[in-house]
C-alpha cells in the first residue's frame, strides 16, 4: 500500500514538472507506470540434485520509469516492486524491490558526464545464473551500487573516458560474505576509418578492488590491461574484440596460534573477448566468446570464467517477435592459500521465447528456460526447467 500511495505521489509530482518545465523551457517529462502478472512452473525450485521439489511461483511487478530530456540533460528513474507467491512453498514467499538512476549531463561540446545509482532486493535462486553461472539458496540480498563516468573527445579522433565505480553487497545470511567493490577504468578509443574503412581502436586500464567481510581473505586487487578494436565488416555484419593481461593479488591471514599472519598471493593471466553481430531489417543475432577474472557474489574469492552466449531475436510481424538465448559458462576457482581451490563447474542456460504486441500498451511473453549446472569437483548434476506466461500493460504520459 505504501507502494502504491509513492508512486501516485511521484506521478503527481510528475504532471506539475512536466506542466512547468514545457510551458517555461519547452521540455518536457514522460511518465510510464507499468504492471505485470506473471505465472512459472518451476520444476526444482531448490536446484536439488536428486529430490526435487516443483511448484507454480506467481509474480506480480509494478513501478514506474520516468524519462527527462533537455538540451544537455537525460535522466531516467525506474523503480519497479516484484511480490512473489509460491502455491506451495509459502515460506519462500518474498518482496523484491529495485530502483535505478540514470543521468547523462552535457558539459561542453566535446565533454559529458554519465551517472548511474541503484538499489536492488532479490531473493531468487537463480538471481545470477545467466551472467555468472552460479545458483544461491533463497537468502535476501541487496546490493547498492554507484558509478560515474567522464567521456572527453580530445580531437576529431581520439577520445578517452574515466569510469569510478562502487558497490556494496549483503546477504541476510551467514552462509554468504558481505562485501564491497571499488572498480576504476580508464579508457582511450581512436578513430581508424582513414586507415581502415570503419574501425575503432580502444585501449582500457582497469584497477578493482573487493573487500570481504569477516573471512580469512581479506581483500582481492585486479589490475587489467586489455587492446582491442571494432569494425563494420560489411552493412550487416559488426566484428568487436579485445585481448589483454591480469595480475590479482590477494590478501589473507594465516592462524598461528594467537597470532594472524598477514600474507598476499599473486597471479596473472590472459583475458579477452570476441563479439559478432549480424543484423538486418527483422533479425538481430550476437555470438559472444569472452574470458576474464571475477569475484562472486557472496563468496570471498575469485573465479576464472569463460563463457559462450547467443543472442537472437526474429521479428516475425509487427507484433510478433521471437529470441532465442544460450549460455555455456565455465567457473574455475583461482587457487590461492587462502581458498579451498574446489569450485569447477560449467552451466548450460537455453532460453527461447516469443513476444507478442496485443495492443500499443499490452504485451503477452511466453518462454521457456532449461538450466543445467555440472559440479566436476563433486561430479553432481543440477538440473532445472522453468515456463513462463507474462503478460503485462504500459502506459506512457505527457509524451
Amino acid at each position: 500500500m505504501h507502494y502504491l500511495k509513492l508512486n501516485l505521489i511521484i506521478g503527481i509530482i510528475t504532471l506539475v514538472v512536466n506542466i512547468l518545465c514545457h510551458d517555461a523551457f519547452g521540455y518536457g517529462l514522460t511518465y510510464t507506470p507499468h504492471i505485470s502478472i506473471e505465472s512459472d512452473y518451476n520444476d526444482n525450485i531448490f536446484f536439488s540434485e536428486k529430490k526435487t521439489v516443483n511448484d507454480l511461483v506467481s509474480v506480480v511487478n509494478g513501478g514506474t520509469d520516468i524519462d527527462l530530456s533537455t538540451e544537455r540533460d537525460d535522466l531516467t528513474l525506474i523503480d519497479n516492486l516484484s511480490n512473489i507467491s509460491y502455491l506451495k512453498n509459502h515460506e519462500l514467499d518474498e518482496n523484491d524491490f529495485s530502483v535505478r538512476a540514470n543521468e547523462s549531463h552535457m558539459l561542453l561540446e566535446r565533454a559529458s558526464i554519465i551517472t548511474n545509482a541503484g538499489y536492488i532486493k532479490d531473493s531468487n535462486p537463480d538471481r545470477d545464473l545467466e551472467s555468472t553461472g552460479f545458483i544461491y539458496s533463497n537468502g535476501i540480498r541487496k546490493t547498492t551500487n554507484f558509478s560515474m563516468k567522464g567521456a572527453f573527445s580530445l580531437t576529431e579522433l581520439l577520445s578517452t573516458d574515466l569510469t569510478g565505480s562502487y558497490m556494496s553487497q549483503k546477504f541476510n545470511s551467514n552462509q554468504f560474505v558481505d562485501s564491497t567493490s571499488q572498480n576504476f577504468d580508464m579508457g582511450y578509443s581512436y578513430d581508424a576509418g582513414s586507415i581502415v574503412h570503419d574501425t575503432t581502436l580502444r585501449l582500457d586500464l582497469l584497477y578493482e578492488q573487493d573487500r570481504y567481510h569477516d573471512s580469512p581473505l581479506h581483500e582481492d586487487e585486479i589490475f587489467e590491461c586489455f587492446a582491442g578494436a571494432s569494425h563494420q565488416i560489411t552493412e550487416l555484419l559488426n566484428l568487436s574484440f579485445n585481448l589483454g593481461t591480469n595480475r590479482t593479488i590477494s590478501s589473507y591471514s594465516i592462524p598461528i596460534l594467537w597470532i594472524k599472519l598477514n600474507e598476499k598471493y599473486r597471479s596473472q593471466g590472459i583475458i579477452g573477448q570476441l563479439s559478432l553481430e549480424y543484423k538486418t531489417e527483422y533479425l538481430d543475432s550476437t555470438l559472444g566468446l569472452s574470458r576474464n577474472t571475477d569475484s562472486v557474489s557472496g563468496e570471498s574469492y575469485l573465479t576464472e570464467r569463460t563463457m559462450a552466449t547467443l543472442d537472437t531475436s526474429l521479428t516475425i510481424s509487427r507484433t510478433i517477435k521471437a529470441y532465442l538465448s544460450a549460455q555455456y559458462i565455465i567457473n574455475k576457482e583461482l587457487v590461492n592459500k587462502a581458498s579451498q581451490g574446489n569450485i569447477n563447474q560449467w552451466t548450460i542456460n537455453l532460453l527461447p521465447g516469443f513476444r507478442i504486441e496485443l495492443s500499443d500498451d499490452l504485451f503477452l511473453s511466453l518462454s521457456y528456460i532449461f538450466s543445467q549446472v555440472r559440479d566436476e569437483s563433486n561430479s553432481i548434476d543440477y538440473r532445472r526447467n522453468l515456463s513462463t506466461l507474462n503478460i503485462e500493460y504500459r502506459h506512457s504520459f505527457f509524451n
